[in-house]
């Protein structure tokens, strides 16, 4: 039990740690300024509700099959994480949307960008929930993990810049099917 509060309080602290660099650490963007920072924490987020709920879904189908408690509790604390993460994704999306479009971003390629750039947050470390769910299935350690995965980030940090600043690569295929 000791571990899982030292992992707990280890976890928790990384989080703050990454809030930090996000609002005072990371520099300031130059056309959008301070309200980029929003999409650090927004998409990650909301990637990490979708994940738990996820988890959540696996752990009730498992209780459904095995009746074991602790597939239950599972599921539950993954239904009551999940809609933490989810209620600051509602709560940080309007505010993102209006800024986006006052800057002229069309909100399709917003949404593709706010979808990449989860991707990329939940495979970064040091808090990358898709670290920590592939760790366990593989039984690697973290760093050992994230190693192994350094190839494949600098893959989608790379898409993550292509898409960003060739906006005709989101928009062709709503521009050919005639809805936008």
């Amino acid at each position: 039990m000791t571990k899982r509060i030292l992992l707990g309080v280890v976890a928790t602290a990384l989080i703050i740690a990454a809030a930090y660099a996000n609002f005072y650490i990371a520099p300031t963007e130059r056309t959008m300024g301070v309200i980029q920072r929003i999409f650090y924490f927004h998409a990650a987020t909301a990637w990490a509700g979708e994940m738990v709920f996820f988890v959540c879904f696996v752990a009730n189908l498992l209780y459904v099959w095995k009746r074991e408690q602790k597939y239950d509790w599972l599921g539950v604390s993954g239904a009551e994480v999940g809609l933490a993460f989810t209620t600051v994704v509602l709560i940080t999306g309007p505010i993102l949307f209006p800024v986006a479009v006052g800057l002229g971003i069309n909100p399709i390629h917003l949404g593709i960008l706010m979808t990449v750039n989860m991707e990329v947050g939940l495979c970064h470390p040091p808090v990358g929930l898709n670290l920590y769910v592939a760790s366990g299935i593989a039984k690697m350690g973290i760093t050992e993990l994230t190693i192994a995965v350094w190839p494949w980030l600098l893959t989608m940090l790379a898409f993550l810049g292509i898409v960003t600043y060739v906006p005709e690569l989101s928009l062709w295929l709503p521009r050919m099917l005639g809805m936008m």
